[in-house]
């Protein structure tokens, strides 16, 4: 049982690990995508001043790298998203794992008390049989010595 609560704890422990880096992914795609956002509006704001050919080109191709960027992590985010999956199914796992031994530990128990109940009814029952026995007897004697007078 003991080792079964360390394993839920770990696998636990574990897919909370994973959520986080999760959440850590896709703010990191957020924060690229916001940037991508500001960086289209500099470029708009300073294209109705002026902008050169070559600073077009330039914006174009920083954008390209940006959104080959931001691709990227989306495989991450796909694949952060599959391990939190299986960490979540490890969780389960473990989970089922402790309730069917602490189902067969209460199965245990239970069966381990009924025998000592038992073993206690049954030693109730034969002092109750001895006394019972020495109270017979008893009459039996006093019946006797009655006679006898």
């Amino acid at each position: 049982m003991d080792l079964a609560h360390i394993q839920r704890d770990k696998a636990i422990g574990h897919w909370q690990n994973l959520v986080q880096e999760h959440g850590h992914a896709l703010a990191q795609r957020q924060q690229l995508q916001q940037y991508a956002t500001e960086t289209g509006q500099r470029l708009t704001q300073g294209a109705q001043r002026s902008t050169t050919p070559v600073l077009l080109h330039h914006h174009y191709q920083f954008m390209e790298r940006l959104q080959q960027t931001m691709k990227l992590q989306d495989g991450v985010i796909l694949a952060a998203v599959h391990k939190v999956d299986v960490a979540r199914q490890a969780v389960v796992a473990a989970e089922l794992r402790l309730a069917s031994l602490q189902k067969l530990f209460d199965k245990r128990q239970a069966e381990l008390l009924q025998r000592h109940n038992k073993r206690d009814q049954k030693q109730m029952d034969e002092f109750a049989a001895m006394q019972f026995r020495r109270q017979m007897q008893s009459i039996d004697d006093y019946q006797e010595k009655a006679h006898e007078y």
